[in-house]
Order: structure tokens, then sequence, then C-alpha cells
């Protein structure tokens, strides 16, 4: 007959958690702390040239499920920028509206970053110009990523310290 054995004590209350938290702070350690838009930016990034139509860029918004579309020309260069709500605030009938270029309800007057800017600006700029995202330029002006209110909040929650949330 095999002897009894013991079972084991009750886990302290909260062990998983803690568990968890230890091995949060471990990655942590590992993972270097995001800084600037390279490191965040999506790219390569999904865009539309000017003279695209607009029921283009609204099958577009569907199927990449995205809310932003840089307009690129010939030249690689940014020329606007066109949101969901820039297509819903259109008081025309969808119809009427879906041969005509995205040019002709696209933003001309766009607000962009460089590789190398710091997170908290980026952040900053999103919110105090009340914009979705910021399209990311090279040395040569050309579009090479974007960075959204959502790529932020990633950064946040895969690389921002445990002690943020605490």
């Amino acid at each position: 007959e095999a002897p009894e054995q013991e079972s084991p004590p009750n886990p302290p209350k909260f062990a998983a958690e803690v568990q968890a938290y230890r091995v949060v702070r471990h990655v942590q350690r590992e993972v270097s702390p995001v800084q600037v838009a390279e490191q965040i930016m999506t790219s390569p990034v999904i865009s539309l040239p000017p003279d695209a139509r607009i029921f283009e860029l609204r099958n577009l918004f569907d199927d990449k499920d995205i809310g932003i579309v840089p307009l690129i020309n010939a030249q690689q260069h940014l020329v606007g920028l066109v949101t969901k709500g820039d297509l819903t605030r259109q008081r025309v009938r969808f119809t009427d509206l879906a041969p005509r270029p995205v040019a002709t309800i696209a933003n001309p007057k766009v607000l962009t970053a460089t590789m190398q800017t710091n997170i908290r600006e980026l952040a900053r700029v999103l919110l105090a110009q009340d914009i979705r995202g910021l399209p990311i330029v090279d040395d040569r002006r050309q579009v090479v990523g974007i960075v959204t209110r959502g790529d932020i909040l990633r950064a946040l929650v895969n690389y921002a310290p445990l002690e943020l949330w605490l």
C-alpha cells in the first residue's frame, strides 16, 4: 500500500496574479522601451492616388478595416488625407458621390511627423488637433508609415511599465 501523501497547502490568495505580474515584469526587462514613431508606425501604408474614385475609397475602408487613407501622387508625395469621417460627413447620396475623385473630399493640409518624432509628441498632436493619425515621412517627404491612436495604445499596452496601470 502506498504511503498517504499530504496535500499541498492552499495557494495564497492572488497567487496566479502575482505570478502573471512577475512574468510581465521579466518580459518588460527584455523589451526596450518604445520612444519614436518608427518603432510603432504601420508600414507599408495603404494609400490611394488622388484621382481614385470615392467608391474605391469606401471599399478600401471596408476591406482593410482602416479609417484613414493618405493620398499619394505619382511622385510619391503626400497630397491629401481622407478619413471615414470625411466620407460620412458628405451630405450627398453615396450613389452621387461614388464616381467622384477622392481628392474632392480630402483634406489637402496634412500634418506629418518624421520617423524620429517622439511618441509623446505624436500623442499630443493627435489629441490637440483631434485627428486619428499622422503620416510618417522620410527625408524626401515620402510617406513611409502612419501612426494612429490605436498604434499608440498598442505600444502602451505592450511596452509600458505595468506601474502605469496600478
